[in-house]
């Protein structure tokens, strides 16, 4: 929460003061700014002017003049708290994580009991995918107000994430507990317990979520996929129109799907790859019905994906030994995090190898080796006419993780829906591995949908080190498990769209 504190040392007259306060207070905002910028120029040092005119951009959602009102203030006065935890609040809504963070940890060091402090620098650790360290935050904001329910919820969700369901299901369980009418508190709640396979509690904290927040998408697409594993078509379709998302206008086709509803399938595929040209689920899900249905694929993303699968070897770093050392120095040093979803049996890093905060030559090069191969990716398929080639965005980013299965682990089919190309660089594979174990296979079924008709198309790739895959974001993809005793491990990445 903004802390608007005043500290007048000269300058306006408590009156002026009084008058610019009320206008906040009265939420005349704009009136507040403008006569607060006029006193200003009287009063260049006023502490409280500062306060005051940042309270009122804030409220107006101006967070860049804000920051700077607040930066102001605190180089006329470095050591007021309560301007760095407010500066703080502005960075954390211009997305500038690195520099709430410094701040926040000054401010917790000056108020060690400033709960709602803790509570913001565990959201951007979080934020930061430094999930010990928000956890950590977070339990301290809860241990210093119990009844914060924000926090407690914020720190379930965080243990969620740390797959740690049931002390998860512990915490957020209280929630309801202490504000019973906290929307997210039940639904947070609720994709706990259905993680835990408590369906039946899992749908009457999304229905309580939804009666104090009828808005709250995400319930609805959580009961819209309930109800589609259990089959129950109707309230699968009327649960996902109302979720309103992206995911969820594929989501009532593939309800459809499951079905057998097929004319309902091919007519809604028509309206929505006309309108939603850039939607990767529906590019993947299209791609499949067309197959199914022996019909034209209408999205124009990619429609056929299996003919962009690429597979690569980088001259610039075969034979590197140097080069796949330091890289493998570097990918050993993260912090990893053993997965319970898309991947079974492995572990995977969170945040970005290629985020420049690493400082890593090896990922730097890695993301520069990738980039001079999307060129050459490009250029041998400037004939398309998909969107994937003519519409590449102009400015993207690498996103990459790494990936570690053990024996027996693998990927589960997934698509990368944020994504644009997608691709992985392989740094080790097992040996005395038999048949086909340990590839890495494309096709365009995925996430369970219902097989009408067989010889479904795909391809399989069986690595080696050094090897480097492109294919489209929206194509299926999946590991084979191996029995070998050893590591397989990866960086996989996405070229994401920072404009389009």
């Amino acid at each position: 929460m903004y802390q608007g504190k005043g500290m007048p040392i000269g300058g306006p007259t408590q009156s002026e003061v009084q008058v610019l306060a009320s206008l906040v207070q009265g939420q005349k905002f704009q009136d507040a700014e403008r006569k607060t910028k006029k006193l200003l120029k009287r009063f260049p040092d006023a502490i409280v002017l500062y306060n005051i005119l940042s309270a009122a951009q804030f409220s107006q959602e101006n967070f860049t003049a804000a920051a700077k009102t607040l930066e102001k203030l605190l180089s006329i006065n470095p050591g007021f708290v309560d301007g760095e935890y407010n500066l703080a609040l502005a960075y954390i809504n211009l997305d500038k994580s690195e520099e709430a963070v410094e701040l926040l940890e000054n401010v917790v060091r000056k108020k060690p009991d400033m709960a709602e402090a803790y509570n913001n620098l565990g959201a951007m650790y979080l934020k930061l995918n430094r999930f010990d360290r928000a956890v950590e935050n977070y339990r301290t904001a809860v241990k210093l107000m119990p009844n914060f329910a924000q926090a407690l919820r914020n720190l379930g969700v965080a243990l969620r994430d740390l797959g740690q369901l049931e002390e998860a299901e512990k915490c957020l369980s209280k929630v309801p507990l202490l504000n019973p009418r906290f929307a997210p508190g039940h639904y947070s709640l609720g994709v706990v317990q259905r993680g835990l396979g408590k369906t039946d509690k899992a749908i009457a904290s999304f229905k309580t979520a939804l009666k104090l927040d009828p808005k709250l998408k995400e319930a609805n697409y959580e009961l819209g996929s309930i109800y589609l594993e259990r089959r129950e078509w109707e309230e699968a379709i009327a649960a996902f129109k109302k979720a309103k998302t992206i995911d969820s206008n594929v989501r009532v086709l593939e309800t459809l799907f499951s079905a057998g509803r097929n004319d309902e399938v091919v007519s809604g595929l028509a309206s929505l790859n006309h309108e939603e040209p850039r939607n990767l689920r529906a590019a993947a899900f299209s791609a499949y019905a067309s197959h199914q249905l022996d019909t034209e694929n209408t999205h124009p993303f990619c429609r056929k994906p299996l003919d962009f699968v690429s597979i690569r070897r980088p001259k610039s770093s075969d034979g590197d030994d140097a080069f796949f050392a330091d890289l493998m120095e570097a990918a050993d040093g993260l912090t990893v995090m053993w997965e319970r979803n898309t991947t079974r049996g492995g572990f995977q890093t969170h945040g970005n190898l290629f985020d420049p905060l690493w400082e890593c030559w090896a990922f730097s090069r890695l993301e520069e080796i990738i980039r001079d191969e999307l060129d050459a990716y490009q250029a041998e398929h400037a004939g398309s006419e998909d969107f994937l080639i003519t519409q590449f965005p102009n400015r993207f980013k690498v996103l990459g993780w790494r990936v570690k299965l053990m024996k027996a682990g693998f990927q589960k089919p997934h698509i990368h829906s944020g994504g644009w190309i997608s691709g992985v660089f392989y740094l080790k594979m097992p040996n005395n591995m038999k048949g086909n174990e340990g590839s890495i296979a494309f096709s365009l079924h995925g996430y369970d949908y219902p097989v009408t008709r067989q010889n479904i198309p795909g391809k399989e790739h069986l690595p080696a080190v050094g090897d480097l895959v492109f294919f489209p974001s929206s194509l299926f993809h999946r590991t084979v498990p191996f029995e070998a005793d050893e590591e397989r491990q990866c960086i996989a990445f996405d070229i994401v769209p920072e404009a389009y």
